[in-house]
C-alpha cells in the first residue's frame, strides 16, 4: 500500500535467554551483527513472554541455570511442546554428565565459556546469516 509504514517481516526470530546481563549483551550483539534479530530475556518467564510475542520463532538459545525460578530446561521443554521442530541451543557453565541426557529432544548443548564466534557458527547451522 502506498504510504504504508509497516515494518518489514524479518526472516528469522531468535530468542536468547540468559540471566547474566553481560553474556546476554555479548551474545545478542554478536548475533545482531550477523543480521539475526534477537529478543533477549533474563529468565524463563520473560523468555516465554518473548516467544508468545513472535508469530513464528526460528531458534531458542537458553542458559540452563537461570537463577531463581524455572530453569532453561523447563523453558525448552515448554517451548518444544508448542514448537516441536524449533531448533534449541542449551548453554551451561555448570557442567554435569547428566546434562548429556538433558531431556529436550534434538537440542544442542553448548558448554560455557565459549567465544561468541562458536555461537555464531552453531546458529549458522540452523539459520543462514542475513547481513
Amino acid at each position: 500500500m502506498p504510504g504504508s509504514t509497516r515494518a518489514p517481516v524479518l526472516p528469522y526470530r531468535i530468542i536468547l535467554v540468559d540471566d547474566d546481563p553481560q553474556l546476554r549483551e555479548i551474545f545478542g550483539e554478536a548475533l545482531r551483527e550477523c543480521g539475526w534479530p534477537v529478543s533477549a530475556a533474563a529468565d524463563a518467564i520473560a523468555g516465554l513472554d518473548a516467544m508468545g510475542q513472535l508469530p513464528s520463532p526460528s531458534l531458542l538459545i537458553t542458559d540452563i541455570d537461570l537463577g531463581p525460578g524455572p530453569s532453561g530446561l523447563l523453558l525448552a521443554s515448554q517451548i518444544r511442546a508448542h514448537f516441536p521442530d524449533l531448533p534449541i541451543i542449551l548453554m551451561s557453565g555448570h557442567w554435569d554428565p547428566e546434562l548429556d541426557d538433558h531431556g529436550v529432544a534434538a537440542a544442542t548443548l553448548l558448554r560455557k565459556p565459549f567465544r561468541p564466534s562458536v555461537l555464531i557458527d552453531l546458529v549458522g547451522r540452523y539459520l543462514p546469516p542475513i547481513a
